[in-house]
């Protein structure tokens, strides 16, 4: 039952309202400490409303146009919130042009419960995911509620974006957010993107105003959790904002979010190309590990999405190092193999994901950048993401690369010296195979080693041992049976690791 409430209340220490509707059309204040809980929607319908406490609601919260909505002038206050603690998918309504939100605060009864925007929003202190959370400018000291169980806030209303705007510059000013993790894949406290590849609208824009750490603890429906850090080295003068989101899928044939076409930097006759399809850069000493060493970066992991950021000015005025934490790394040796967040530097609403991103792989200080900002590339970054960087520019897009940074001296393509043993491999033949492929690997020495073929989500298909002798070594690969797609051949020896893409057109 609808129950029409014309209300002027200042100074109330707790107020509970158990109907479908709480209707403001009078002055409302709700003065520090107090309380304010509507086991329904609030509804502000042309009235005036003042929250230096707590609104807390079960339903949906509308701001009707012509209405005003905002803080008293207790600047004493650390609460100043609207908190969202039902049990179904809560709506946020209304024109908040005007009167954007303080704190707001998710502490849903269930995790993957949802607050759904249907306009865009702006927080000028502090979104808080959870009750007992502490950020910059929140903290309640008497909840009245506190499931604890959070929540999310997705930031589209079926097939429209919003924006989701949040003003206060704090590194913390979005807190109690599911942990950066590959592969955490969380069920709650984390931003809900539309995921629409090519789509200029909507994502999560953060106040930049110190060089300092800031996440974007953003995903999608399709791919889930699929966070964003960027350690931020310079910013424009007064900083400005910066906004980002997570695209699903790719438009590349082959399932990659982008391409790397082969390429070779710092080649020279005694430093040949390698016979990869990917991307190489050859160091005569590693930052990392002291030796010489490739870079070798390949297409990355497919079936998967890429990351989008824009600046609202200044653009080039940003440099930083970026690390992601993808909710899809499970492809084949993601665990040793070299991996790279990439960037392309396009519009936010434009889709590069069938685009060649080598123009940009050396987007950064120095080549060295590539090992020294690259995971299992050595004693350089010892993080828990994907890193990336030191770049310049916020205009981009992110992804990842996989490949391998092979120590050891080149003598001829795909060559490694090992300690006066030389070691090749061949790339697999033929390549695209049909039924059957295999590797040749030449050794100056006898060795054992390991050789298996992996799908593109880590799944072993095959692995055996062989014991090499000096010379050329055949192995042969029976692909008869397997499916159409991309796999890779891994060979493991001597504690190194080598991976090289195998791509099989039975059909």
């Amino acid at each position: 039952m609808k129950k029409l409430l014309h209300l002027t209340i200042a100074l109330i220490p707790v107020i509970s309202f158990a109907q479908n509707e709480f209707i403001n059309r009078g002055d409302l204040y709700l003065q520090k400490g107090a309380l304010l809980h509507v086991q329904g929607a609030f509804v502000n319908n042309g009235g005036n409303v003042k929250n230096d406490g707590i609104i807390e609601t079960d339903g949906d919260f509308e701001n009707k146009p012509g209405s005003v909505f905002g803080i008293g002038a207790d600047n004493t206050s650390t609460e100043r919130a609207v908190k969202f603690t039902g049990s179904g998918t809560q709506a946020i309504k209304g024109d908040f042009t005007f009167s954007p939100f303080y704190n707001m605060v998710i502490d849903k009864v269930s995790y993957a419960s949802e607050v759904e925007m249907q306009t865009p929003v702006s927080i000028t202190g502090s979104l808080v995911f959870g009750t007992s959370t502490i950020a910059a400018t929140y903290h309640s000291n008497t909840p009245q509620t506190n499931h604890n169980n959070k929540g999310i806030l997705k930031t589209y209303n079926g097939s429209t974006e919003y924006l989701l705007s949040i003003k206060n510059g704090a590194g913390d000013a979005i807190a109690g957010a599911a942990a950066m993790s590959i592969n955490g894949n969380p069920t709650t406290a984390y931003i809900l993107t539309k995921g629409n590849r090519g789509s200029s609208e909507g994502g999560v824009e953060r106040r930049i105003r110190k060089t300092t750490t800031y996440d974007f603890p953003i995903g999608t429906e399709e791919n889930g959790f699929n966070g964003v850090r960027i350690n931020f080295k310079t910013i424009p003068a007064g900083g400005g904002f910066v906004r980002g989101k997570f695209n699903d899928g790719t438009d590349d044939a082959n399932g990659f979010a982008g391409i790397i076409a082969p390429q070779c930097s710092g080649c020279s006759t005694s430093n040949p190309t390698p016979n990869d399809r990917g991307y190489s850069n050859y160091f005569s000493t590693s930052p990392c590990s002291g030796s010489p060493a490739w870079f070798t970066a390949a297409n990355g992991i497919s079936d998967h999405g890429y990351w989008s950021f824009a600046a609202d000015a200044n653009e080039r005025n940003y440099s930083y190092v970026v690390e992601t934490f993808p909710n899809s790394f499970s492809n084949a040796n993601a665990s040793v193999d070299l991996m790279r967040t990439i960037k392309y530097d396009a519009a936010y609403g434009y889709n590069p994901s069938a685009e060649v991103w080598n123009g940009f792989m050396d987007s950064v200080s120095a080549s060295t950048d590539l090992l020294e900002y690259s995971r299992n590339s050595g004693t350089c970054y010892t993080g828990d993401g994907v890193p990336g960087g030191k770049y310049t520019g916020m205009n981009t897009h992110f992804s990842m690369s996989s490949g391998v940074a092979s120590n050891g001296n080149v003598l001829s393509a795909g060559v490694v010296n090992e300690g006066g043993a030389v070691f090749t491999i061949s790339e697999p033949m033929p390549n695209p195979a049909v039924n059957s492929s295999k590797l040749v690997i030449t050794t100056s020495v006898s060795r054992a080693i390991t050789v298996k073929l992996v799908d593109m989500i880590g799944r072993e298909i095959s692995s055996s041992s062989y014991a090499l002798v000096s010379g050329a070594n055949t192995i042969d690969f029976n692909l008869s049976l397997l499916a159409n797609g991309t796999y890779n051949t891994i060979v493991v020896a001597d504690a190194q690791i080598f991976s090289k893409k195998l791509f099989v057109s039975n059909n």
